[in-house]
């Protein structure tokens, strides 16, 4: 996750600065996901990674997340199931996100990159810590020789589980991007769809995947939060053989 997280923003810097002919795009990027992480480490992402740690402890380590556990793999989770794979789900993310530079004039081709763009912020947002709590956190497996879903630090790597992590994330971003109510609850049930396929498939427990689901939803807020406190009226610099100065730009 973290080589793929790593390249395809090189990717989407070095395209969008390409196409913007200058350095600004990938800047205006850089300074982004600096800012989503600023919101993300901040007391109230922290307190609430802390309400989840402690609610996924709980089923981490009694009897529910036994009694979750699926009997069987049924069509539907394999049809879900890729939704989660970082190897494909990142990199139409990016391409989601070019759409940003290049098909900006056309309204359907800007929302999307937006999509896409916001989307793949946030999982450079959320992979660290998904990644550092898979194996801090140390459970395993329901299909391992010695399952068992309490927390056994840094003995496992499956404490959360990625699918569910990347998996929601598009979902969750597309539901905080529309004002429709009807849509919005779509998307946000359609988040949950990869993990449960994990529990599904035995290939998670319950708490894994909460916890997966929980960093998607984090990452998410603190993109949008981003978003939310960007400001509409922006001070630029304005440096060309002929000109030099200070320009004001005004987005509507």
């Amino acid at each position: 996750m973290r080589r793929i997280a790593a390249v395809t923003m090189m990717v989407a810097a070095t395209a969008a600065g390409a196409a913007d002919g200058s350095r600004t795009a990938a800047d205006a990027l850089w300074e982004d996901v600096k800012q989503d992480h600023a919101q993300f480490y901040s007391g109230w992402s922290l307190a609430n990674l802390g309400g989840g740690l402690l609610v996924a402890g709980v089923l981490a380590n009694s009897s529910a997340d036994e009694d979750a556990r699926s009997s069987g793999t049924n069509d539907w989770a394999g049809a879900v199931k890729w939704m989660g794979e970082g190897i494909l789900a990142v990199p139409l993310m990016a391409c989601a996100s070019a759409l940003a530079v290049w098909g900006k004039e056309f309204l359907t081709c800007g929302a999307i990159g937006e999509w896409g763009q916001r989307s793949l912020r946030s999982v450079f947002v959320g992979a660290p810590p998904v990644l550092l709590l898979q194996r801090a956190l140390g459970a395993s497996r329901p299909s391992d020789d010695e399952a068992d879903s309490k927390w056994r630090p840094f003995e496992d790597s499956n404490g959360v589980s990625g699918h569910a992590f990347i998996g929601a994330v598009p979902f969750l971003t597309a539901g905080r991007m529309t004002d429709s109510l009807a849509l919005k609850s779509a998307c946000y049930a359609a988040s949950a769809l990869c993990g449960l396929s994990r529990i599904n498939d035995d290939d998670h427990y319950l708490s894994q995947v909460a916890m997966g689901w929980w960093l998607a939803w984090l990452a998410v807020d603190a993109v949008d939060r981003t978003e939310a406190g960007r400001s509409r009226v922006r001070l630029t610099a304005l440096a060309r053989p002929d000109l030099a100065g200070v320009g004001l730009q005004i987005e509507f």
